[in-house]
């Protein structure tokens, strides 16, 4: 596959208005106010008694999802930790088990679609100050694994090759 400028149709990109949130199938989408995350492949060089002193070779690694970063609406995350709590069975949000997924979708370009399996909420910040400004809070997920989509296609960071 040649990796050259895609057509586009109006030249449109994509952008915060392409981006679409769920919670097990729950739209988000209106009550988002960001949402970022990163994910880690931390892979060191192995060294033997080789002449040149250099690497043998990398080891396979270990898979970091990292900590994704969900703003909302106040009023909405309060809604989604009841949710939770009540998914859980009690009062704790922060033992349910869901799935989180966040879409690219505009008209000229592929559909990317990333899934982040088996979360769960490890933090909760509120901050609140004067003016004119809605209150969010930003919501800590801790998912098992990111799997990236395009058009159909699944890919992932982690080493897949025990997958079934």
């Amino acid at each position: 596959m040649a990796l050259t400028d895609f057509v586009r149709v109006n030249g449109d990109v994509y952008s915060w208005k392409s981006c679409v949130a769920r919670i097990d199938n729950e739209d988000l989408t209106r009550k988002m106010t960001a949402f970022d995350y990163e994910q880690k492949r931390d892979r060191k060089q192995a060294y033997g008694n080789d002449r040149s002193g250099g690497p043998v070779g990398p080891t396979s690694g270990k898979y970091d999802p990292g900590t994704p970063t969900l703003s909302l609406h106040r009023d909405y995350a309060l809604a989604i930790k009841a949710y939770l709590a009540q998914k859980a069975g009690g009062k704790s949000y922060g033992n349910a088990k869901f799935t989180f997924q966040f879409q690219l979708v505009e008209a000229s370009n592929d559909v990317v679609a990333v899934t982040f399996k088996d979360c769960k909420i490890t933090g909760s910040k509120d901050s609140q100050k004067e003016g004119p400004d809605e209150l969010t809070t930003d919501l800590t997920l801790q998912p098992q694994k990111i799997i990236e989509s395009v058009n159909g296609q699944d890919l992932v960071l982690y080493d897949d090759t025990e997958e079934a």
